[in-house]
């Protein structure tokens, strides 16, 4: 599936509108420092919590909810914080969001696709598209290539093969629809089944084995596969349609436009090169395991003697040596 081109517009729930519709949308909600909060307001607010949280809210606690946000919202402006650069530049970030959503939007309101357009797109692509072949096809299970061979003996001195399949066959499932599998492809069986299948004659019997058994098996009739109904595609072939509709609006808006990208990227090989200069070298990595040994003979190596020091370092040592021994 592909994703929305742009985010739709959520109504609010239908108890909400039905206790609402009698309001006008001046009518007052709640009285917050001296501001009035109206139905618009709190229309609007459940309006965009509902496109945030799905699951239904009682009315006394969105209301509170509200009155909450416009506490909030009025300490942040007393505090100046809508004055900060880093909120006007996230606010001038949604507008240029809203104003995209807003172009597309018209675009598309522009270049509707109606059921007619969506039907003969949905035209073009059963034509451009093969469909595989489908066979209606009986068979009969057995476990042993000589179960088969007799069976198979049987039908071409007429048998039944209702009557076999529902003796002998130890498919269960089958053997109880008179060996029926139905409209089968090649892709949706074993693969030693579907290449006798696929070229099978029509009402020839035939014998083939596969990792169940042995199966006694006949094509009644084939057909090419239909094709999968309007209605069951519809919303795909319409993601499909509108994502082409937004590349031609934006190609449009490039061939009216004119566009110079001024910085430089660099393409994935550079930044390969770049990985690999910047790399350290195979000589200068040790492997873990040296580096363990190296520790470990460091280890077992004994203590060489100091050279002969004048008397006041060796004192000096001694008495480190002693501080760092004794706890405090």
């Amino acid at each position: 599936m592909l994703k929305p081109l742009f985010r739709g517009c959520v109504l609010s729930c239908a108890l909400f509108t039905a206790m609402h519709s009698y309001a006008a949308s001046s009518d007052p909600v709640a009285i917050v420092n001296g501001k009035t909060l109206t139905e618009e307001d709190y229309t609007a607010y459940v309006q965009a919590r509902t496109q945030q949280m799905k699951n239904d809210v009682d009315e006394q606690r969105l209301i509170e909810e509200l009155v909450n946000r416009e506490l909030v919202v009025q300490d942040a402006i007393n505090t100046k914080l809508d004055q900060t650069p880093d909120f006007k530049a996230k606010l001038e970030t949604i507008r240029l969001s809203l104003l995209a959503e807003a172009a597309i939007e018209r675009y598309m309101a522009a270049n509707e696709l109606s059921d007619e357009v969506l039907k003969s797109e949905y035209e073009k692509i059963v034509e451009q598209i093969p469909t595989p072949k489908e066979y209606n096809t009986r068979h009969i299970l057995v476990g042993t290539e000589e179960k088969a061979k007799s069976i198979l003996a049987q039908l071409e001195e007429d048998g039944d093969f209702s009557e076999l399949a529902k003796t002998h066959s130890t498919d269960k499932v089958s053997a109880e629809n008179e060996g029926k599998l139905g409209w089968i492809t090649t892709d949706e069986v074993v693969p030693t089944f579907g290449e006798q299948v696929a070229k099978a004659e029509v009402g020839k019997h035939y014998m083939v084995k596969s990792q169940f058994g042995w199966h006694i098996l006949v094509v009644d009739e084939s057909r090419n596969s239909p094709p999968p109904p309007f209605d069951s595609i519809k919303t795909n072939i319409k993601a499909m349609m509108q994502a082409r509709l937004m590349q031609q609006y934006i190609d449009e808006l490039h061939k009216n436009g004119k566009v110079e990208i001024v910085k430089k990227v660099a393409d994935k090989e550079e930044v390969k090169e770049a990985a690999v200069e910047t790399a350290p070298k195979a000589d200068d990595v040790k492997p873990a395991e040296e580096k363990v040994e190296e520790k470990a003979e460091a280890k077992s190596e004994p203590t060489k003697a100091p050279a002969a020091q004048p008397e006041t370092a060796k004192e000096a040592t001694t008495s480190e040596a002693e501080k760092a021994a004794t706890p405090e």
